[in-house]
């Protein structure tokens, strides 16, 4: 096994894998974030819950606190059950693997494992990716329970890297296993998927919300509220966990900048370096190998070695593109390694391994700003696994297809494979310009493809194609996709919150994430106009040497130019009005709109999509190919190939059967459009290569058949011609219509935090206790109780809210100061409504008001008790002179206190009970106001009882 392992550099720097006061600045940064989000949905979901609890244990049994009880226990499960998941790592297209199994890449693993100080993996599995990363299983336990890592190593990397590469691309995840700071990315992750439940997840709540939210709408608006409430929580939770994503996303940038420095540690600066800039290629390279495999499963030929075929698409695109670095590492200068960059500037996009890491820029400038030098171990990385024939073949044959489809040999697959990269475009000649990009898509007007004549068109053919055309073109490859990531996120299209991207270094936030579309569009316009007027030059100096060799030659290159400008721009505008039509529908559907205003919108962009479909078989008799096209197509004209239209416009009516069967037309159109577009090219190209070939040898032609002719007019798709299509985000239960940026997050978050902070206020002042302070003196008093205060006038009452408290002490006081009245008071329980009868000084009679049929009630009198407990439908207020019943009648119960009344009238319900009266005799001469209306008369009964 020794042999099989790569020998480590001799000279590291004790410190180089010491964490940076970065690395620690961030990682504090992360936990507070995290912890943060934690406490504030903690808090929710147990201020919920305790809400529910209180409501529910009121005494009152009030209708209104039963159905916010209800309605707190419903928002409170809907946020617990979002904590009960389990997120499995493991994918089905993995083999795990065992020592026994793979001896000498376990021998492997283990020894790097310990060299790096980092745990064993846990499992070990193999899969048809080009990809190594560390995953695990995770559930709520794993907040407190670290979970145990697994490697997952994919074949498709480890068929381009050698065994030194691959040590690097080892080495780098075993860093993150032994990084502490992995528990913030854990946690972190734990909390993405909790806040995934909530935001993204539709389950049985929200469907019984819907289904709510359709039935009569006195019962309606429950479900509309609800939903409303759910939607506010949503937002609230992912504008949360969007700063915990800020935070942990440059955490995580500090992470890999770490863990970079663990695999320079054992492999030097050069070795993880080298696999980054394999990997672009193998990306590629595997996806066209695994293409090819679906579509010969397809033909009944099942591929049996897809890593052979992966080498043979990277050395093909090696050539095609004239660049021989494509897919291999340039030569490390033997002068000043340190000094070498193998990623430039302009290239800074990750493989798709590491589409969220630091630029690839970045991190070769991370490995090398203490350069370790070391020997890469240029052995092949299959030499470290067992059964290399019997690992390939398991993993082609889960990819390619059932054993039951008959293996084809591989020299039968590569064959078949060659046949994709003979057309003319791919021939390395061309450097590349023609593929993954359009020469007319540009031009409204073929004319506008043709530059200047030449004088000398001989000269002029043999400086076209240079071999600088390679890097402007690479240039422009990377400048395309970079505008159109950025592109994608402003329009919505891509989606993320904070710092949304990474771009040569610099943090790309919505602020300014315009201006750095802006840069790239100049750039990428530049490359662009560089491009396009060679295009034109290439266009002209065959045109004009074909012109010498003969007229009727010119004219058939006119025609296939012609032909090759109207099916890109045919099959762009089609393609174009199809993407409005699904984008439109899907939208509509999608909104809480009514039905008839959805089928209007999706009828008009339909409407749209059939006038471009007509337009394209209408126009299909006006275009009259030459023989040489009509052959390489295989059809005898171009209108019978297309087909008659027997499709009827979209209506309001027929939508759902159009909607149905548009597709094929649709397809079938396009089809035809692209085979045009693709033959017409290549019919060009060749012909343009006869040309030239014949102006070098001063030689003549074959005689060219009639030349190809297309409309005169017809729809063009130029840039910047797209149809503006429906926002995505709309509606009060997503995104604010219209709105992005700083707009759409202040907006989203204003509107979460007004509907959550009134459910928050409403739960606090729901389920109160409350005590009807009722004072039958006739004197203004001051009543405190327990931590709250009111004054209540002579012979008045005030409510109290005195929220939850089971015991408070009352104090009633004079203006003065004197004390009046004191108790320690037990409340009822929670949501109790008590009556407090200041001094027992007032008399409380029950009695119950009688409407309709319904039969009379004697009063009760309930004498001056200082406390009670009542569920009374109106203390200290008159009822109602009349009520709405449907049986004809019914009653009202009243709390009525006795005070303000003449002293005959105040005493008469007490009147059997002489020490009763005297005591109320006796307040009142001591504290009724002398104005108070019946003063003289108490003072007249003192006088009789005796003070």
């Amino acid at each position: 096994m020794e042999s099989f392992y790569p020998a480590s550099p001799n000279k590291v720097p004790a410190d180089l894998i010491e964490p940076s006061s970065s690395y620690k600045r961030h990682a504090w940064l992360a936990m507070t974030s995290l912890a943060i989000f934690v406490v504030a949905y903690l808090g929710l979901v147990g201020w919920l819950s305790w809400t529910s609890y209180r409501l529910f244990s009121a005494v009152s049994g009030d209708a209104v606190n039963v159905l916010f009880a209800i309605s707190t226990a419903f928002l409170a499960l809907f946020l617990i059950k979002a904590l009960f998941f389990l997120e499995r790592g493991k994918t089905a297209d993995e083999i795990e693997v065992f020592p026994h199994d793979q001896p000498r890449l376990f021998d492997f693993l283990h020894r790097l494992a310990d060299e790096v100080g980092a745990p064993r993996p846990f499992r070990v599995y193999l899969s048809a990716r080009v990809n190594a990363c560390v995953f695990y299983d995770l559930s709520l336990l794993n907040l407190i329970v670290p979970s145990r890592k697994n490697l997952d190593i994919g074949l498709g990397l480890v068929n381009v890297l050698n065994i030194g590469e691959l040590k690097a691309v080892l080495a780098h995840e075993f860093g993150h296993f032994a990084q502490r700071t992995m528990a913030v990315g854990r946690w972190v992750y734990i909390s993405h998927q909790i806040a995934i439940h909530i935001v993204a997840k539709r389950d049985a709540f929200d469907r019984f919300l819907v289904s709510i939210s359709r039935l009569d709408i006195r019962i309606a608006w429950i479900g509309w509220l609800f939903r409303l409430i759910v939607w506010a929580i949503r937002s609230a939770v992912e504008l949360m966990f969007n700063v915990v994503v800020l935070a942990q996303r440059a955490l995580s940038r500090e992470m890999e900048f770490q863990a970079d420095l663990v695999a320079v540690s054992v492999t030097g600066s050069d070795a993880l370096i080298h696999a980054l800039h394999k990997l672009t290629a193998a990306d590629v390279a595997w996806s066209s190998a695994v293409s090819f495999a679906a579509a010969e499963a397809n033909a009944g030929h099942r591929a049996i070695d897809l890593f052979s075929l992966q080498d043979h698409v990277i050395q093909k695109m090696r050539g095609i593109l004239n660049d021989p670095s494509y897919g291999a590492v340039p030569e490390r200068p033997a002068n000043n390694p340190c000094d070498h960059r193998v990623f430039k500037t302009s290239m800074t996009a990750p493989p798709h391994m590491w589409a969220t890491h630091p630029s690839n820029t970045d991190r070769e400038a991370n490995a090398k700003r203490r350069y370790i030098p070391a020997e890469i171990d240029q052995r092949a990385s299959w030499d470290i696994f067992d059964d290399t024939n019997g690992l390939k073949e398991r993993i082609s044959l889960r990819v390619s297809g059932s054993s039951e489809i008959q293996s084809a040999s591989l020299d039968e697959s590569l064959k078949r494979l060659d046949a994709q990269y003979t057309w003319t475009g791919a021939n390395p000649a061309f450097r590349g310009a023609y593929l993954g990009r359009s020469t007319v898509i540009n031009a409204a007007n073929v004319s506008d493809l043709y530059g200047a004549e030449p004088a000398d068109p001989a000269a002029a053919l043999e400086v076209l194609y240079p071999a600088s055309l390679t890097d402007d073109i690479r240039e422009r490859r990377a400048l395309e996709e970079e505008r159109d990531f950025l592109h994608a996120l402003s329009e919505g299209t891509l989606k993320s919150a904070g710092a949304i991207a990474t771009y040569r270094g610099q943090d790309i936030t919505r602020g300014n994430l315009s201006a750095h579309i802006n840069v790239v569009d100049k750039k990428f316009a530049a490359i662009d106009g560089k491009l396009r007027e060679h295009d034109r030059s290439c266009r002209i100096a065959h045109l004009v040497a074909a012109r010498r060799i003969s007229a009727r030659f010119e004219t058939y290159l006119r025609g296939l130019l012609s032909v090759h400008h109207y099916a890109t721009h045919a099959e762009a505008d089609l393609n174009d009005a199809k993407a409005l039509f699904y984008i439109t529908t899907q939208v509509e559907l999608s909104r809480k709109w009514p039905a008839r205003a959805k089928r209007e919108a999706i009828v008009s962009a339909g409407k749209i999509v059939y006038h471009s479909l007509t337009r394209v078989h209408a126009d299909s008799s006006a275009v009259l190919l030459d023989l040489t096209l009509l052959k390489r197509l295989g059809i005898n004209s171009w209108s019978e190939h297309v087909q008659e239209l027997r499709l009827n416009p979209p209506t309001e009516a027929n939508l759902g059967e159009w909607v149905r069967v548009c597709d094929s037309w649709i397809d079938s159109a396009l089809s035809c459009l692209s085979a045009l577009r693709f033959s017409s090219l290549e019919q060009l190209l060749e012909m343009e290569q006869s040309v030239a070939d014949a102006t070098r040898r001063d030689e003549t032609l074959p005689k060219t058949p009639n030349p190809s002719q297309v409309p005169a007019s017809f729809p063009t798709m130029c840039p910047g011609q797209k149809r503006e299509k429906p926002n995505r985000n709309h509606g009060i239960f997503g995104a604010s219509d219209g709105l992005s940026g700083y707009l759409e997050t202040v907006t989203k978050a204003v509107a979460a935090a007004c509907v959550i902070g009134a459910v928050v206020w409403v739960g606090q002042i729901t389920g109160h206790a409350t005590v009807n302070v009722y004072n039958a003196l006739g004197r203004s008093i001051r009543v405190t109780l327990g931590q709250s205060a009111t004054d209540v006038p002579p012979f008045g009452h005030r409510l109290v809210d005195v929220g939850d408290a089971k015991f408070i002490h009352v104090v009633a006081i004079a203006k003065d100061g004197t004390v009046i009245d004191e108790l320690d008071a037990t409340l009822s329980g929670r949501g109790a409504h008590d009556v407090y009868n200041v001094a027992k000084a007032g008399v409380l009679v029950l009695w119950t008001a009688s409407y309709g049929n319904a039969a009379k009630v004697p009063p009760q009198v309930l004498g001056s008790p200082h406390w009670l407990n009542s569920s009374t439908d109106f203390v200290f207020e008159q009822p109602p002179e009349s009520i709405q019943t449907q049986g004809g009648g019914g009653t009202r119960s009243v709390l009525e206190g006795l005070g303000s009344e003449d002293p005959k009238e105040v005493l008469g319900p007490v009147a059997s009970d002489r020490e009763e009266m005297v005591r109320i005799i006796r307040l009142h001469a001591r504290w009724d106001e002398p104005t108070s209306r019946f003063a003289h008369k108490w003072q007249e009964l003192i006088k009789l009882v005796g003070k």
